[in-house]
């Protein structure tokens, strides 16, 4: 483990240090700096260390900055939008890897690596809100076992609309459901990439061919789904 202070760490201290200068001590005003200042390291390609993580959560006293007062939190997930910006950027700015592995140390979780897309070959992260097709479902990361060991993502269907019968206008329905509810293990994912692979040499055996066999559409071996 690096024992130099990375980048990331220096803007947080620098912040934690001199928030609210000359006006006054507030836990509020603290916490939301700290919030935006980490989101600022992970969005701008700030350099992490491993330890970063585990640095950042530990009290003030012993050098750390109160991780869980404004990390945000969901049961027993803490935390997990700084992963999601660090796996999935901003949109425009790309992935932190330093990052994300900064926290998966912390989390002392392995990552899941899965290919978004089974005509894209290189695996990806997955964080909360990541969507990717699950044997040619759209599907979206939800959440991430207490244990590390798995991840629920869910694909959704739309609720029928209903239609006023007097004047046609919206009378209600249209809402986002859940359709299927998955739990994602690193072995299915192993599987799905072996049926992924299986699938490509399929196609091009039938190309070489001249069209003898077909394409599949990504779901005969589908595993079954838990319902929601």
């Amino acid at each position: 483990m690096s024992t130099r202070v990375s980048p990331a760490i220096k803007l947080l201290r620098m912040v934690w240090d001199h928030e609210g200068h000359q006006r006054g001590h507030s836990w509020d005003r603290i916490n939301h700096a700290m919030a935006e200042a980490l989101s600022f390291a992970i969005k701008y390609g700030f350099a992490f260390n491993k330890g970063d993580f585990e640095a950042i959560t530990r009290s003030p006293d012993n050098g750390g900055f109160s991780f869980r007062y404004w990390a945000g939190s969901n049961r027993h997930m803490v935390g997990e939008r700084f992963y999601t910006l660090a796996v999935e950027g901003n949109g425009r700015y790309g992935e932190n890897m330093s990052a994300a592995q900064a926290f998966e140390a912390w989390a002392e979780r392995k990552p899941f690596l899965i290919r978004r897309d089974q005509d894209v070959k290189t695996p990806r992260r997955v964080a909360i809100d990541s969507r990717f097709n699950w044997y040619g479902t759209p599907i979206s990361v939800t959440s991430f076992s207490k244990n590390g060991q798995s991840f629920t993502a869910c694909s959704y269907e739309n609720d029928p609309v209903e239609t006023c019968k007097t004047c046609s206008g919206y009378c209600g329905g249209g809402a986002v459901t859940v359709k299927r509810r998955h739990t994602i293990t690193h072995d299915a994912i192993k599987e799905y990439h072996e049926a992924v692979r299986v699938r490509r040499a399929a196609a091009v055996l039938a190309t070489a061919g001249n069209g003898v066999g077909h394409e599949t559409s990504g779901q005969e071996n589908a595993p079954e789904a838990v319902k929601a």
